[in-house]
């Protein structure tokens, strides 16, 4: 039986609360709702940001970031910092274009752009051995913190002279696995491996004939690598070739890789279906020597070994790179790694 009385009902129990403590009862209903929203399972919450590894950005480079978050309002703005705690060498507000360390984004559909400004370009030495100065995004739902996500790796801003460079190269899709979308991927590193850009991607499409694509220009630093990623298609008709790679250095002479004499210095590895930034960093760290193995790139002259699909021939010789797809799954990616280019 419920007692009605003046001392007030929680939880449908009598509890005895004299009217000057009334007070009380609110207290431990405010105590509840608290609870209540702290165990609530669509809590807003900032999940992550990209790049997400460790990150290398050259004086003239626009830095920004993109973050992701849960259950978080249209509209709602969150406010980022760099933080500079306990780097040997950091960044500071006159290395931006936007002068600051701070700043706000905006979030719609669960995702925002956080732009900090171009690195500054003062063509000064500036930093630890490699010229670079650092520092690790926070972000948070409140100005001047707490931050709820904090960045797990360093990001840098090198202060290094850039090279303008291009690429150009002859590339051959022929098999009736090509039917997504993109099919390879051309992205600029850093000494390090780390990604300082995309510099081309394109759609899947079968022709039995080389096609030239380039000069595709980039700007990087001293030495560079140039990275091609090829996916995977849903089954081996899928033989994806590479030939007559031309790559500018910093004197504007070029380097040709026909692959006529050998791999030319290039490198390969295989891993996962996916390539974000760290997943090329952490394949160069591993990469190989090209070679005959399925899912891989491999050297090869007058023609693969699977019907109806990869050249017959090199473009501008016997001999070229492709990639075997007789084994491996839908979507894996090949990665290609030039030799370091000065």
């Amino acid at each position: 039986m419920t007692v009605k009385s003046n001392s007030g009902i929680i939880g449908g129990k009598q509890k005895i609360v004299s009217k000057a403590n009334a007070s009380g009862i609110h207290s431990i209903r405010d105590q509840n709702l608290h609870r209540v929203f702290d165990e609530w399972p669509l809590k807003p919450s900032i999940d992550s940001v990209s790049p997400s590894g460790t990150y290398i950005w050259m004086e003239g480079q626009p830095v920004s970031y993109t973050v992701n978050t849960s259950e978080v309002v249209d509209g709602t703005v969150l406010y980022w910092n760099l933080d500079t705690t306990g780097q040997s060498y950091p960044v500071s507000a006159a290395d931006f274009t936007g002068n600051s360390l701070t700043g706000t984004v905006t979030i719609t559909n669960n995702t925002g752009t956080i732009t900090i400004g171009d690195g500054v370009f003062d063509n000064l030495t500036e930093g630890d051995a490699n010229n670079r100065e650092g520092w690790k995004l926070q972000v948070g739902f409140t100005q001047g913190g707490p931050y709820e996500f904090t960045h797990p790796s360093t990001n840098y801003l090198e202060d290094s002279t850039l090279v303008s460079r291009t690429v150009t190269f002859n590339r051959h899709m022929y098999g009736g696995a090509f039917n997504y979308s993109p099919a390879y991927w051309v992205y600029n590193l850093d000494s390090t491996g780390s990604v300082l850009g995309q510099i081309y991607s394109e759609n899947a499409g079968s022709s039995n004939s080389w096609q030239s694509r380039g000069p595709y220009s980039f700007s990087s630093s001293t030495p560079c690598y140039v990275c091609f990623v090829a996916q995977r298609g849903s089954y081996w008709q899928c033989d994806f070739a590479l030939d007559n790679i031309r790559i500018t250095t910093s004197s504007g002479t070029t380097n040709t890789y026909s692959f006529e004499g050998g791999n030319d210095g290039f490198t390969t590895r295989t891993s996962g279906t996916s390539h974000s930034n760290t997943d090329i960093q952490n394949n160069f760290n591993n990469r190989t020597n090209l070679g005959y193995t399925y899912v891989s790139w491999t050297r090869d002259a007058y023609g693969t070994p699977s019907s109806s699909t990869g050249p017959n021939g090199g473009a501008i010789g016997s001999w070229y790179i492709f990639t075997e797809n007789s084994g491996g799954s839908t979507g894996n990616r090949h990665f290609l790694y030039s030799p370091a280019i000065y």
